[in-house]
């Protein structure tokens, strides 16, 4: 599980680096990285859960950058970071499977709470 875990995150730094270079304007508003960052906090291992995704994030964030000729590291990045990290600590509540209902709705939930969460902080770091 771990090795295809890790197969699916370097599958994303690709998909996410050539959409990004290549101008892919189609792709522009969908990034499965919230995707990586929920569910690597929910199965990955807990050595890994933040660390393989995170890796993902700042080295494409970083090539990006330098691409497109901004700043490697910029200020509006900490919004975008904050709202990973939350996504990472929804991911990390699922690990527990003792309260009620479906594994697959909480996982569901996960993902629509965590899409609002991104929108509602990357969006403030924007403005």
């Amino acid at each position: 599980m771990v090795i295809a875990s890790f197969l699916l995150i370097f599958a994303v730094v690709v998909f996410r680096l050539v959409a990004g270079i290549a101008g892919g304007v189609e792709f522009s508003n969908f990034s499965p990285m919230a995707a990586i960052v929920l569910c690597g906090a929910a199965f990955l291992p807990k050595k890994y859960a933040i660390a393989a995704p995170l890796a993902a994030m700042l080295i494409t964030d970083i090539v990006l950058n330098v691409y497109h000729g901004a700043a490697p590291v910029a200020s509006w990045m900490l919004f975008t970071y904050a709202a990973y990290a939350a996504i990472f600590y929804i991911g990390f509540q699922l690990r527990t499977r003792e309260s009620r209902g479906s594994y697959q709705w909480k996982l569901f939930g996960g993902a629509v709470a965590g899409t609002f969460l991104f929108y509602l902080l990357s969006n403030t770091g924007a403005w």
